[in-house]
């Protein structure tokens, strides 16, 4: 028998998103104004950050290619950078960037990759990305103070709130592979998971949970 080809699922949503950005460019009456734009532009710059673009997606994927062969898992460099320009997608149009990660894992898990791996590689992805960007954040606006206060001052509160949601982050990822604070974490989703009786998978999640709980620290 022959096999089912496989349908590029991935290729059909970028072509999708890129006709409606089209269709939504073409109905705007602004968007003409771009053709001028575009004529106007530098072609060395634009070439320029062709290159920036293409650097910043290799990076990208040979940074989830060396946290993945760090846990042992054998996954190909070319397969990572896609990885990596499925979480950028999936950033881009889910609600406050919130389906990039989820995207990478379900991918990551066609590709053979434990969902406990590639969630751990994620999280570490994840924390080293805020942990750099608040202290740039920070170095930043020691740096621009003067300037700011002098100009916007209106501003300073504004990305000192920005530095406190980002760095909350720095303090919660650690905290979730502490033991203790683990079993909390699974024993408030089994309440919630037994008050949601209409989820047809209930009773697994919370075995799955309660395995978690079970979880002894480990030993020094």
């Amino acid at each position: 028998m022959k096999e089912k080809k496989k349908i590029p699922w991935g290729l059909i949503y970028v072509g999708l998103t890129v006709v409606v950005m089209i269709v939504f460019g073409l109905v705007n009456t602004e968007f003409a104004g771009m053709f001028s734009v575009i004529a106007n532009l530098s072609l060395g710059f634009v070439a320029l950050a062709v290159l920036m673009t293409g650097v910043f997606l290799v990076t990208e994927g040979g940074i989830i290619h060396m946290l993945l062969r760090a846990q042992g898992e054998h996954v190909g460099f070319w397969t990572t950078v896609k990885i990596g320009l499925i979480g950028i997608y999936y950033s881009y149009i889910t609600p406050s960037s919130t389906g990039g990660q989820p995207a990478q894992v379900v991918y990551l898990r066609r590709d053979k990759v434990s969902v406990g791996n590639s969630t751990a590689v994620l999280f570490v992805k994840f924390f080293a990305y805020q942990l750099a960007f608040v202290l740039c954040t920070v170095a930043s606006l020691i740096y621009m103070y003067p300037s700011l206060k002098r100009d916007d001052p209106q501003l300073i509160p504004i990305v000192l709130l920005g530095i406190a949601i980002n760095g909350l982050w720095i303090i919660a990822i650690p905290l979730l592979f502490s033991p203790k604070i683990l079993k909390k974490l699974c024993g408030g989703v089994t309440k919630l998971l037994l008050k949601c009786t209409f989820l047809k998978k209930r009773e697994n999640y919370i075995e799955k949970c309660t395995a978690l709980r079970r979880i002894s620290p480990p030993t020094q």
